[in-house]
């Protein structure tokens, strides 16, 4: 697809911050609290006048139907409702409702001002929230910048978790930031940003453009947007194969998001540490040292502050981070010991470490690559290991050992007595049977 047509379709295609706030002092009266999207029944005039009736309120919410539209595919017209209450630059209050099927209808936009007459539904940019489509809403400005009154776009409704969301777009000429893209299957993939009148950035987006790139109304657009995800500091956007299909791996100071290009989905985003209390400071979280592993199913890596991790994302849709045993509290270039318990209850065992040759220019005692992580066991039959788990990173709780005792379930079920295994944290090796005894043997 020609960069010409992607150009000029991107003034169409755009996300950013959420601004589902209570209505200005000015348009409040008669308009119920919309806080919690309220559902209501409708009653319709024969010139299209609406009334609005809360059920668990008597009083009626009375607009004008500025649009019926079936803005989400499902074969059921939505309403677009101007309530009239205008300011003194001529902005009025529209409100968007959504059809149930019992007929009912859902506030999925809380009454704003728009600026009337100058928006329109693009039909043919959706944003896909939960496997269902969304069409986009475009507000423009009323001035005339470089001679085309109208057509600026000023702000940009797209659906978000439950209801739409408006962004307020950034002054300049070009308002969305492409971070990588990638012509696969006959579509042009886009990772894009909106750039936002506050000067961050909107969420982060994954655009799928296909149609005539020649003709900028035969453009077809489709967004997912990740939840969560306004002004990342990206620092890196990588096109990589995994098992076989492209990806886009996107690099943040805190989190990484893995973009699946044939399946058109984001990854949750995989942060390491999620609830450890690790001392963050001002350079706390980056991210370096990234590597794949046993076939794509883990990712590990290292974070400032907090040492290495692994992740098994074998299942994007819930990528897990694994637990992780260490002789430090923080990374001197020590193996860490990751923990995973299968769904029939057996257990796996990975490590890895920083490769301490390899050292950041800039962050003291940061290294900025793994060594190659590798199975200490798979699918072993262990009992649980007792006692409360702790990161060693959290320096609350958090107790490093020199090493782990676990014990082994031997095949008949009648024996009590299970097996030791020993975990060496300081050298990252396994000890079984007389080897584990001679081990323990020395220990304090």
């Amino acid at each position: 697809m020609g960069d010409h047509g992607i150009s000029i379709r991107l003034m169409m295609t755009l996300t950013g911050l959420a601004i589902c706030s209570s209505l200005p002092a000015d348009a409040q009266q008669g308009i119920p609290d919309q806080h919690d999207c309220l559902e209501y029944r409708v009653e319709i005039t024969p010139d299209d006048s609406v009334f609005l009736i809360p059920e668990k309120d008597s009083s009626k919410l009375t607009g004008r139907i500025a649009k019926k539209i079936d803005l989400n595919f499902d074969g059921l017209d939505d309403l677009i409702v101007s309530f009239g209450w205008c300011n003194g630059r001529g902005d009025c209050i529209y409100g968007i409702y959504a059809q149930q099927a019992d007929g009912r209808y859902k506030c999925i936009f809380e009454p704003d001002h728009w600026h009337s007459e100058k928006w329109s539904v693009l039909e043919d940019v959706v944003t896909i929230v939960n496997g269902t489509r969304w069409m986009d809403i475009m507000l423009y400005s009323r001035g005339d910048v470089g001679g085309r009154p109208g057509v600026v776009p000023l702000s940009y409704l797209r659906f978000g978790d439950i209801k739409y969301h408006n962004w307020l777009l950034g002054k300049e000429t070009i308002n969305v930031a492409v971070e990588k893209e990638f012509d696969h299957a006959g579509k042009r993939y886009r990772v894009e940003r909106l750039l936002l009148e506050t000067g961050k950035y909107g969420p982060l987006t994954l655009s799928i453009y296909e149609g005539d790139s020649c003709n900028q109304y035969q453009v077809y657009c489709r967004n997912i947007v990740a939840p969560k995800s306004e002004d990342l500091e990206i620092s890196n956007v990588t096109l990589i194969t995994l098992k076989e299909h492209p990806f886009f791996f996107v690099e943040e100071r805190y989190r990484l998001f893995l973009i699946d290009l044939e399946k058109e989905t984001i990854s949750p985003a995989i942060q390491p540490g999620l609830g450890v209390e690790y001392r963050e400071d001002a350079i706390s979280g980056q991210i370096n040292g990234l590597q794949f592993f046993d076939e794509d199913n883990y990712l590990l890596g290292i974070a400032v502050s907090y040492g290495v991790f692994c992740f098994n994302i074998s299942n994007l849709d819930h990528p897990k981070e694994l637990l992780r045993y260490s002789s430090d509290f923080s990374d001197q270039g020590q193996p860490y010991f990751f923990l995973e318990q299968n769904s029939d209850g057996s257990y796996n065992g990975i490590v890895s470490q920083s490769d301490t040759t390899k050292k950041s220019s800039h962050i003291s005692r940061f290294y900025t690559e793994t060594k190659n992580a590798r199975y200490l066991f798979r699918n072993a039959p262990l009992a649980q290991t007792e006692g409360l788990y702790a990161d060693p990173a959290d320096y609350e709780i958090g107790h490093p050992e020199s090493f782990l005792l676990l014990k082994e379930i031997g095949s008949d079920a009648r024996v009590i007595d299970l097996k030791p295994w020993v975990i060496d944290l300081k050298k990252g090796e396994l000890f079984k049977g007389k080897q584990a005894a001679r081990f323990l043997d020395k220990q304090p």
